[in-house]
């Protein structure tokens, strides 16, 4: 069994020619989680909605940072998606986890990310942060009443943040089929309640991945400039006209993640 992340399903996207499909290799058993990503502000920045965030980039090209946990992970993704269907350009600040995006976020360090429900809710409730906006299709069961994306100025937008748990294709049919209860059942005594429970069958998760994410990704997103020196957390971003000075030519997020040595 292999438990992974959406990252499992863009990598080719990311890479090139891998030594494996991974939709031809391999067979999803269940999904452990499944749901939106949360666009999220630092109160210090004057918007608080969807429209007016699409405003104020558009205003000031380039000068808005948005955090994410790595280059190529999901909240890089989905918020470069997000932004490139917006028609807007910010500046990619990414940091080696969540741990230390959120951060960030809360410090004023970056201006905006796409993260889970479960890494900023708290911070919201206290007042820390700003959720604007989820990433689905559909309303999250979990915010109700937070409208999505495509219902704000981004019509068809649809992205999500899953981890599931598959085996090789070869697995016979009603062995995939058992592990899948045993997992399913196993998730209703000891999940979350932020995890989302309407994708539990094998069939119900693969559609589900080819849908949300192959063909979401690479070819519909617009480079977005990205910071040479990523800060360690609790320094500042560089100024816009630092970035401008340094990177002047910079049209794609090859930086190195935050901490890494040169």
């Amino acid at each position: 069994l292999l438990i992974v992340s959406v990252g499992f399903a863009t990598a080719e996207l990311l890479y090139g020619k891998l030594a494996y499909d991974p939709f031809r290799d391999f067979a999803p058993v269940a999904m452990l989680t499944h749901g939106p990503a949360i666009l999220t502000v630092n109160p210090a920045v004057p918007v608080k909605s969807v429209k007016e965030l699409i405003a104020h980039a558009r205003a000031l090209p380039g000068e808005l940072r948005y955090g994410s946990s790595g280059n190529g992970s999901p909240s890089h993704l989905v918020a470069a998606y997000f932004y490139s269907a917006a028609g807007v350009q910010l500046t990619h600040i990414p940091y080696k986890a969540v741990a230390q995006s959120v951060p960030a976020l809360l410090a004023g360090d970056i201006d905006v990310m796409c993260v889970g429900l479960a890494s900023v809710a708290a911070h919201a409730k206290a007042g820390k942060v700003r959720m604007i906006g989820v990433s689905t299709a559909q309303r999250s069961n979990h915010a109700p009443g937070m409208p999505t994306l495509a219902e704000l100025g981004v019509p068809g937008f649809d992205a999500s943040i899953w981890q599931g748990v598959f085996t090789m294709t070869r697995t016979p049919p009603d062995i995939v089929a058992r592990l899948n209860r045993e997992v399913v059942a196993a998730l209703g005594t000891t999940c979350p309640p932020t995890r989302s429970t309407s994708i539990t069958t094998p069939e119900a998760s693969a559609a589900s991945i080819s849908r949300r994410d192959a063909v979401r990704s690479s070819p519909r997103i617009a480079p977005q400039p990205s910071a040479i020196t990523v800060p360690s957390p609790g320094q500042r971003a560089p100024s816009a006209a630092a970035r401008s000075s340094a990177a002047s030519s910079a049209t794609t997020t090859t930086t190195r993640s935050a901490g890494s040595s040169p």
